[in-house]
């Protein structure tokens, strides 16, 4: 029902001679709101009763916004299913943090900062082990300490209200992936573990559902375990209901598996060069691709690939193409070994993405990184990925340049590349990491010139740790502000090393060292504003 008894009385009460907007039927109201971005549809609402009411009533208009995969959602209820009121609260909160985040001129002040305990876990710490492959949704943080996976589902004020393991084996080099499914009750987790025996070495790959409901959480369902003949995997990545895992094989050479596990089908891939297909058919040698990344589309059976130049193309700029999953792949054996004799194996052609980059860039001597990838989803219509990447100058390690200042060449810089999926247009958003100049050290490992993505977070925004004077600071790109400002940088004071639990009584370079390898940034989520870190046994939740 688009407007009922008590809404239209309390309209009439507050004004007698509606003016303007006012004036138009709800369902005229309601079209306008459709697409707006929920900065907007939250001020239209602020503006009176009428409004307010109309907006709380009537889910359509935030489940319409632009940007309403912002919305920070409870797992494992539909969308649909959720109060009007309920949806109106975390826009105007989504607004209020974003406000927050884009009004700040200098380092921000934590809101709250709460410390949840894991010394029950019994995970190992030191120095030279840190813990990887973050994910955070809603209530939902994981990640893997060394050769276990551990989720946990917290409450209010993080409070930790349950918590499982999940043993991956020996192999203390592990590559792990999540995806959310079933509306937020289940979490698919994808790895790879090494199986080690007195005659062979082979890999195990693996898919998992963990449900992570109140009801039955941590109950898992073994969906996929197969061996394959292979000793190192450097990608795995898993979209329902396929997987890929790469394979180093030598020094040249990978064997790309991808997996139906629902189907319980394989084969072995390689991929064309973009424009290609030609050499197949000339009999030439097949140039095929480098990969360093792959995400699924998330609608389309699609990979879109992130590979590797050839040493003839030393161009600045993304190399990414789409390729159509392939059909005929092989059964797997009930004993679920693998032989890739036995296996279907396709050379497959892709489809080159062309990327914007602005003319600073594409005209100067950098090099890329891609930081991290995400994709949205707009207004339910449309899927844009995000790729955000680092440009360093070529004779540069770090964003500290020691040279003139007014050398745009020396600069660095951090851009968000957004593409449109169904389109395969692309827009690009650059900010100068000139601030960064003023400091020491970059401290990161994440923005080293490297073509292969360095960092393992999917899901987070990237960020940047720097130090000066012994004071470490976080400085967190953000691309999407309110108020109409532009995108800026979000910085904030890292707490001191009082929150390590056994402080030593080293050099204070020694200890500040330590303190930042052991209590890792895990990763920022910028539509709650919550900063995610490990102090080893403690995990710390910052609200900024």
């Amino acid at each position: 029902m688009i407007a009922d008894e008590q809404v239209v009385k309390g309209h009439q009460s507050i004004q007698q001679q509606p003016t303007g907007l006012l004036l138009m039927a709800p369902e005229l109201l309601l079209k306008i709101l459709h697409g707006l971005c929920l900065k907007d549809i939250v001020n239209i609402a602020q503006t009176c009763l009428f409004l307010r009411s109309l907006v709380i009533s009537n889910k359509a208009g935030v489940m319409g916004a632009y940007d309403q995969y912002a919305l920070d959602l409870p797992l494992g209820c539909p969308i649909d299913d959720l109060p009007g009121a309920l949806l109106y609260e975390l826009a105007c909160r989504f607004n209020a943090t974003s406000l927050r985040l884009g009004r700040a001129q200098g380092p921000l002040q934590s809101v709250q900062e709460e410390l949840v305990d894991l010394k029950f876990l019994g995970l190992e710490w030191r120095p030279d082990h840190c813990f990887r492959h973050f994910f955070q949704r809603g209530d939902i943080f994981a990640f893997r300490s060394g050769t276990v996976i551990i989720i946990l589902k917290l409450g209010r004020s993080s409070v930790l209200k349950r918590h499982v393991k999940l043993d991956l084996g020996p192999d203390p080099f592990h590559q792990v992936d999540y995806q959310l499914i079933q509306e937020g009750r289940s979490l698919l987790i994808a790895y790879a573990s090494s199986n080690f025996t007195e005659h062979s070495e082979t890999m195990d790959l693996h898919v998992k559902e963990v449900d992570i409901t109140e009801k039955a959480f941590g109950e898992m369902t073994t969906h996929l375990k197969i061996a394959i003949p292979d000793n190192q995997t450097t990608l795995v990545t898993i979209r329902d209901p396929y997987l890929v895992a790469i394979c180093s094989i030598g020094p040249d050479g990978y064997n790309n598996y991808l997996v139906d596990w629902r189907k319980q089908t394989l084969m072995l891939f390689d991929i064309l060069r973009p424009g290609e297909s030609q050499s197949i058919e000339m009999g030439m040698a097949k140039p095929v691709l480098d990969i360093s990344e792959i995400i699924f589309h998330p609608e389309e059976a699609m990979m879109i690939v992130f590979y590797h130049p050839s040493d003839e193309d030393q161009r600045c700029r993304i190399h990414l193409c789409r390729v159509d999953i392939p059909l005929g792949m092989t059964s797997i054996a009930q004993d679920g070994l693998i032989q890739p004799s036995h296996l279907s194996h396709h050379t497959v052609e892709s489809r080159g993405v062309l990327t914007t980059l602005p003319e600073s860039l594409s005209e100067s001597p950098f090099v890329l990184s891609v930081l991290s990838v995400g994709l949205r989803s707009l207004s339910g219509l449309s899927w844009v990925m995000d790729v955000i990447i680092h440009a360093n100058p070529r004779h540069t390690r770090t964003p500290h340049v020691q040279t003139d200042k007014h050398d745009d060449t020396a600069k660095s810089y951090t851009s968000r590349l957004s593409i449109d999926l169904s389109n395969w247009t692309s827009a690009i958003t650059a900010l100068d990491n000139s601030m960064l100049y003023s400091y020491d050290r970059v401290l990161n490992h994440s923005i080293l010139p490297r073509c292969e993505r360095a960092i393992e977070q999917i899901q987070g925004t990237p960020f940047f740790v720097v130090e000066r004077s012994g004071q470490v600071e976080v400085f967190i790109p953000k691309f999407e502000n309110g108020e109409g400002h532009e995108p800026c940088w979000v910085s904030l004071v890292l707490p001191g090393p009082n929150l390590n639990p056994t402080p030593n009584s080293e050099s204070s370079q020694t200890v500040l060292d330590a303190y930042l390898w052991k209590s890792l940034l895990c990763l920022f989520n910028v539509q709650t504003g919550k900063l995610y870190a490990c102090f080893g046994k403690y995990l710390c939740v910052v609200q900024l």
